[in-house]
């Protein structure tokens, strides 16, 4: 019930991608783990794991973030992931909250998605 974006098509730019992500419900909210790499020459680059929920029909539902960590920092408060030469790929863990416009967490898939920003755009 899982589902990460997939990005990158041969001849695109590089993307941040996911690695060894995983999703499990707890109590009724997601806990999802995971970690964010990005080739070299995409740092500095500051991104966040987005949560929604793949309704039966219309557009996904946006999902928040209960909690949110990467290397002891609370990303919420960060304003998102910062990675930094010579670190390519950072861990992070979270806790969805458990629903979504009135929608359950445990009634629909999880999608998971990265929005990101690089380059000059991201500052300390």
């Amino acid at each position: 019930m899982l589902q990460a974006s997939k990005s990158g098509s041969p001849g695109s730019r590089p993307k941040p991608a996911f690695h060894r992500l995983t999703a499990t419900l707890e109590a009724g909210k997601w806990r999802v783990s995971g970690e964010i790499s990005a080739s070299e020459d995409l740092l500095p680059l500051r991104a966040t794991p987005k949560l929604a929920l793949d309704v039966e029909s219309g557009k996904s539902v946006p999902l928040g973030w209960q909690e949110l960590s990467a290397g002891g920092v609370d990303v919420n408060a960060a304003g998102g992931i910062l990675l930094r030469a010579p670190s390519r790929r950072v861990g992070f863990t979270g806790l969805s909250k458990s629903e979504a416009s009135g929608i359950p967490v445990s009634a629909s898939r999880l999608r998971v998605e990265l929005s990101w920003t690089s380059g000059e755009d991201v500052d300390d």
